[in-house]
């Protein structure tokens, strides 16, 4: 039986990962067919595609009363996107910016994290609470956006090259089946991962909330390590951390809260204990190296790397 589940899961991984690229593809070539500036197309469907497979997978984890997978999810998600894929785009191409040009995304991101913390603390996520997260989301875009929006700021231009990654193919694939096709492919992925991970987790003996923060969240998380390792080789640094910093914002504020909205959900607490104080630690300590730093070299990718081993030890050992 468990060579079926272990094949569930990894075919609806690997259907994620291409249904969520042919999904940003059409959504943002639908987006640019409707006047859209590269800016707000930037902010928002661009962020919104690359964490589909995430959103997919906890709604659906959500819809069938496993909170706790679509939790490790985002989280496990996160901590990846802070350390592993990082780490490999600064190992690939050491990645050099102007200091302070992710200033407003790194505070983001930490207070986001910040927020689930503390949600931990007191053990769930109510609909008033999700509403409110879609707020504070919503506040950080036209924030963004009217401060980008009056002068030709850096991030203005790194949404240009958002752009220019996600350009969609040749016009003999219309841009409305690539969202389409894509939204339903991000959909049976979704389904076939909780289902596998579900099986997986039962007939293992392991917890759901180990499954989801190692096994799901790597693979939901494939298409922002290819959209990094891609803008890193091409050069567009802005991509590669933006598209990073961008998704864990989305991950926390918009996954958890659009899936309180539609059914409120407890928060384990061997989660609240062990796996969000360490995605808290990752956020403050990744925003202060960006922060604080003009480069990420390859000595820190590689130490970004080593932390997401340990992390991985860590959670497996405490799951």
């Amino acid at each position: 039986m468990q060579p079926v589940l272990w094949l569930e899961l990894a075919g609806g991984l690997a259907l994620l990962f291409v249904a969520g690229e042919a999904f940003v593809r059409g959504a943002v070539g639908l987006a640019k067919g409707a006047g859209m500036s590269e800016l707000l197309i930037g902010l928002t469907v661009v962020a919104l595609g690359t964490s589909a497979p995430e959103f997919f997978v906890s709604l659906e984890a959500v819809l069938r009363g496993r909170a706790q997978i679509a939790i490790a999810n985002v989280t496990g998600s996160n901590v990846i996107n802070l350390t592993l894929v990082l780490g490999l785009a600064a190992i690939v191409a050491p990645l050099a910016y102007s200091r302070g040009r992710f200033a407003l995304d790194a505070a983001v991101v930490v207070a986001s994290a910040a927020v689930l913390t503390l949600l931990g603390l007191f053990g769930s996520i109510s609909r008033a609470t999700g509403l409110a997260m879609i707020c504070l989301l919503a506040g950080y875009v036209v924030t963004a956006y009217l401060r980008d929006r009056r002068r030709r700021t850096a991030a203005r231009d790194w949404h240009s090259e958002e752009c220019e990654e996600f350009a969609p193919f040749p016009p003999l694939v219309p841009a409305v089946g690539l969202a389409v096709g894509g939204l339903a492919g991000l959909i049976l992925g979704g389904h076939l991962v909780v289902g596998g991970a579900e099986g997986i987790a039962t007939a293992l003996g392991a917890s759901e909330t180990v499954v989801g923060l190692t096994v799901v969240a790597a693979g939901s998380s494939l298409p922002e390590l290819a959209t990094s390792l891609i803008a890193a080789i091409r050069g567009h640094t802005d991509v590669a951390i933006g598209n990073i910093l961008g998704s864990c914002i989305f991950n926390v504020l918009w996954i958890l809260g659009v899936c309180a909205i539609v059914r409120p959900f407890a928060i384990d607490p061997s989660l609240a204990r062990s796996a969000i104080p360490l995605m808290l630690a990752a956020a403050i300590a990744v925003s202060a190296l960006v922060l604080l730093r003009s480069r990420i070299g390859r000595v820190a990718g590689t130490a970004l790397a080593i932390a997401y081993a340990a992390y991985v030890f860590v959670v497996v050992r405490i799951g």
